[in-house]
């Protein structure tokens, strides 16, 4: 299992061929894949920032709705 980036590139430079470096890559992201299992799902900064703007303006909407019932509960 490879723990490092420098590990990593310890054992791609004393790889014999590209058959091992293409094995010791392959653990790689094995170990990778394991120690984060959901990398695919992981929000990204965009993402975040997509999910925050609609949040924005859905709580405007509904600050608007709001302020209408009001209006209309007063007359």
């Amino acid at each position: 299992m490879v723990t490092s980036a420098l590990d990593l590139h310890d054992k791609l430079l004393s790889a014999t061929d590209d058959k091992a470096r293409a094995r010791i890559l392959a653990e790689a992201f094995e170990a990778l894949e394991e120690r984060f299992p959901n990398l695919a799902e992981t929000a990204t900064r965009r993402d975040l920032s997509e999910t925050e703007l609609k949040l924005t303006k859905e709580i405007e909407q509904v600050r608007v709705e709001l302020a209408e019932r009001h209006a209309s509960w007063l007359r």
